[in-house]
């Protein structure tokens, strides 16, 4: 079924690419969700064991994801929460592919855009300072965990 919702995704964004443009909201939705079906085939092929499928198929999501947010990044029309979720998405996409140190700014942006939007911010906190540490950069790390701490203590009490 998602080969099938693969190919239907695929046809859909490359007919809205050519009756809208390439940088229209919904040809760029249209990528997010093909990124999203993507890896989850690259989820379902790395627990049957095929390795080079579920690589295959995290490289070529997190593509989507970049050319999905290119296009969002350029129109204004895109609503934040469109953009908010093909960040936390491509966020995702990163950590699976075993490069924190490009989900930790990614993830970055999903803190900015959830506080703009008035959005709770404790777990996207806690996942951007998680990130920083798996980089390696632990002093970067220190503010991010100590904000998540705060916001621990507010929700939850000390």
């Amino acid at each position: 079924q998602l080969q099938e919702a693969e190919s239907l995704l695929r046809l859909a964004a490359g007919g809205l690419a050519r009756h809208l443009g390439d940088d229209h909201p919904a040809v760029g939705a249209s990528l997010s969700n093909l990124a999203a079906v993507v890896q989850k085939r690259g989820a379902c092929a790395y627990y049957r064991g095929d390795y080079a499928d579920a690589s295959g198929a995290r490289d070529y999501a997190e593509a989507l994801y970049r050319r999905a947010l290119g296009v969002f990044d350029r129109d204004a029309r895109t609503p934040p929460e469109t953009t908010l979720t093909a960040l936390r998405n491509l966020g995702d996409c990163l950590v699976e592919n075993g490069k924190p140190s490009q989900a930790a700014p990614v993830l970055g942006r999903v803190v900015q855009l959830r506080e703009r939007l008035g959005l709770p911010l404790l777990g996207c906190v806690e996942d951007h300072a998680a990130m920083l540490h798996d980089a390696g950069k632990h002093a970067a790390a220190e503010a991010p965990y100590r904000r998540a701490l705060a916001l621990a203590q507010k929700a939850f009490g000390s």
